[in-house]
């Protein structure tokens, strides 16, 4: 079969969607329908279904990505490894990341990129944790960057932890840098939390003293609240890391906070198909380097 063929399924089952399947191959979109035409009729079977979530793979296209996949990555290392170097690498890595862990991790990855690999550039998004396991396998993103997950067939590389603060408007922060339980609770609150839903680390504190809290927004965008906080009488509860760069930033004050939360671990996630990839190694590596000091 011919190998453009393995490139046209891979892009098509890891975008779903012919346009973008089509920039990625640096390709026309009547290409990739005349690619994907070929691939049909060699398997007799339809492959991926036109719906309004995009083109859905079928059984057969799910029964064949995996070997299609991780043929295509052997492959790629074979051709690459002996001659890797990245600064004559031209690649495009797609990495999840929250804005709060983009803030900290993008402006020193672009500059090491700018310095050692121009030809590399890189697309974000955001995806919640319950598919962080698919969207590694199928391809759509090459690397996860958050909390750990336990996952079959996913590989994990702490890079950084952090623990949590108060943050408040300076004009309106406990004296002495510690605000009491019951301040705590009668103030209104603005929650930073990914998901979106659910009951966050601090309810879930608070409900162990009895305790709960009012909330009056609740954002999935963290950089809305240190906006809403300024001038204001609400107060949140946000990481550390990124509260120090709000505090040269806004008008704003940290407290310590009078409920014990656990803090959390950041790292990188990948597929055990791309362990070995020379590039995507080489990005891992420099991606921890920027956080080794």
């Amino acid at each position: 079969m011919d190998l453009n063929l393995l490139l046209v399924f891979e892009a098509v089952y890891s975008e779903r969607n012919l346009t973008r399947a089509s920039k990625r191959l640096n390709l026309t979109q009547p290409a990739v329908s005349n690619a994907l035409r070929r691939l049909r009729d060699t398997f007799q079977d339809p492959l991926f279904i036109r719906t309004a979530d995009g083109m859905v793979p079928t059984d057969l296209a799910e029964q064949l990505a995996g070997r299609v996949l991780d043929a295509l990555e052997m492959l790629r290392s074979f051709e690459s490894r002996e001659s890797f170097d990245p600064a004559g690498l031209s690649r495009d890595f797609r990495i999840s990341i929250s804005d709060y862990n983009g803030m900290l991790v993008l402006p020193r990855l672009l500059k090491a990129l700018a310095e050692q690999a121009p030809g590399v550039s890189i697309t974000t998004s955001q995806i919640q944790r319950a598919h962080v396991s698919e969207h590694l396998s199928t391809g759509q993103v090459d690397l996860v960057l958050a909390p750990k997950q336990d996952v079959a067939n996913l590989s994990y590389e702490p890079l950084y932890a952090d623990d949590y603060v108060g943050v408040a408007s300076a004009h309106c922060g406990p004296e002495g840098g510690q605000m009491s339980l019951e301040e705590y609770c009668q103030r209104e609150h603005l929650l930073f939390s990914l998901e979106g839903y659910g009951r966050s680390t601090v309810d879930v504190a608070l409900s162990k003293l009895g305790k709960k809290r009012k909330v009056v927004l609740r954002s999935s965008h963290v950089h809305t609240i240190p906006h809403v906080l300024e001038g204001s009488a609400f107060i949140a509860t946000l990481p550390r890391l990124i509260t120090l760069d709000y505090l040269k930033r806004f008008e704003l004050t940290s407290f310590g906070l009078p409920v014990e939360l656990k803090g959390h671990e950041v790292g990188l996630h990948w597929h055990a198909r791309q362990h070995h990839d020379p590039a995507h190694e080489w990005l891992r590596g420099l991606i921890k380097e920027l956080f080794a000091h």
